[in-house]
């Protein structure tokens, strides 16, 4: 029924007995001579038609596919006549908004609606599997990355803080204040630092006095000691 309509539509001029088939229809699949003969001669095969262009030159192109249709050649009265049993040739919703085609305009009895159901099932799940590997993908990429800043955020608190108190921050408990009978004060100098900012560049004394700095925080580090720079 369906492809009565597309093909009434396509063409509103056809008369019966005038038209013929090769006016309206060109032959896909198998690749042979559009003739009764040819067609007795592979009865058995699937034919498969593309619509040509509308005759009617006052009917407007609108589809950007060309519609094509499949079916079996079946013979009646004695081989006299021949009737083409078709439907369309799409398998999934795209094929069928290609062709200014919906999924209600076909018959609920034709295997092609179910097909094209399954096929459009298939692709949304295989559609859904995508999304959710993508997501998985991203939801790990953000976890390393807050992992990273979170190590950041410790590092950073090291170098503020004692470790211990750091970790009481961390873990959410409050902070006393601690008293030490003992510590190590120590002041230091670099001799001739007003000549050596003279004879180098700002850049090498930044990085003269970062090694320094670098030297003492390692050292300090040996003895598990936390530095407090006043």
């Amino acid at each position: 029924m369906l492809v009565r309509i597309v093909i009434k539509n396509t063409y509103p001029n056809i008369v019966r007995g005038e038209t013929r088939l090769s006016d309206i229809l060109e032959l896909v699949h198998p690749e042979i001579p559009l003739s009764y003969d040819s067609i007795r001669a592979y009865r058995n095969s699937l034919f498969i038609f593309k619509l040509k262009k509308s005759i009617d030159d006052s009917v407007d192109d609108v589809e950007s596919t060309p519609v094509t249709i499949k079916g079996a050649m079946i013979y009646v009265n004695g081989g006299e006549h021949v009737v083409y049993l078709c439907s369309l040739n799409v398998t999934t919703v795209r094929e069928l908004l290609d062709r200014n085609l919906y999924i209600s305009d076909m018959q609920r009895h034709d295997s092609t609606r179910d097909l094209i159901m399954l096929n459009q099932s298939r692709m949304s799940q295989v559609e859904l599997n995508r999304k959710l590997e993508e997501t998985t993908r991203n939801l790990k990429k953000m976890a390393l990355e807050l992992e990273n800043e979170k190590q950041k955020t410790e590092d950073l608190l090291k170098e503020l803080m004692p470790s211990s108190v750091a970790q009481s921050l961390r873990n959410g408990h409050a902070v006393e204040a601690s008293e030490f009978s003992e510590a190590t004060v120590l002041f230091t100098d670099i001799v001739t630092f007003t000549n050596i900012c003279a004879l180098c560049t700002p850049y090498d004394v930044v990085n003269l006095l970062n090694d320094l700095y670098l030297r003492f925080d390692r050292m300090i580090g040996l003895v598990s000691n936390y530095l407090s720079k006043i």
